[in-house]
């Protein structure tokens, strides 16, 4: 990581910046959607915050899907951490929401809630993967709970055990990471999924 200064660079501007860098707790994190400026989009879509997450903007024309990251230097040393969240706008097979867990490490996890399905699936460069399922009743809505240690990550979903991933053999530290959000949306009825709460502890 780099912070450049130059003579355009405002004190204000400075401060924001290292603001961004600076470490958070997961208790200092509590209600993320709260804060879009804390958000740091990923791919082409050329809005910044969380709106194309919670329904707030629409993604552009094209578009078949949307993420962002949680502050992810402020997070980058986050070992054990749980987050709720509420989804939203499920149908069918064609869209869904998710969350990547240990995000910016060399283990992430990712969850991906659909309809009526949810899956877990690993990435680990040392292998082909791992990933778990489970079926849900069927809803447009579901509420979910993931928790992340060093050991593990376990997921529910409206209150039912779903799935959960055992850590490899690697050290705490190279499984460190925050998290952050996506949803996705192949159907040609232009229906996105959206987070409608968020809470981390």
């Amino acid at each position: 990581m780099r912070c450049e200064v130059t003579r355009d660079t405002t004190a204000a501007g400075l401060l924001r910046e290292l603001g961004r860098w600076a470490t958070v707790t997961p208790q200092d994190a509590d209600r993320p959607l709260a804060h879009p400026a804390h958000w740091q989009t990923t791919g082409a879509t050329g809005q910044a915050g969380p709106g194309m997450l919670t329904g707030g903007s629409r993604p552009p024309a094209g578009t078949a899907y949307a993420s962002a990251d949680y502050r992810p230097f402020a997070t980058a040393d986050w070992t054990d951490y749980r987050l709720r969240a509420a989804v939203g706008g499920l149908h069918g097979t064609s869209n869904s929401a998710g969350i990547t867990l240990r995000a910016g490490s060399g283990h992430p996890v990712s969850l991906s809630v659909g309809h009526h399905t949810a899956s877990l699936t690993t990435a680990d460069p040392e292998t082909t993967g791992d990933r778990r399922s489970c079926r849900l009743k069927p809803s447009a809505t579901h509420r979910i709970t993931v928790s992340v240690t060093p050991r593990h990550v376990r997921v529910s979903v409206d209150g039912e055990t779903c799935a959960a991933v055992r850590a490899g053999r690697w050290r705490v530290a190279e499984g460190a990471g925050g998290f952050s959000l996506s949803v996705r949306n192949d159907g040609p009825e232009r229906q996105w999924p959206r987070f409608t709460s968020l809470k981390v502890g």
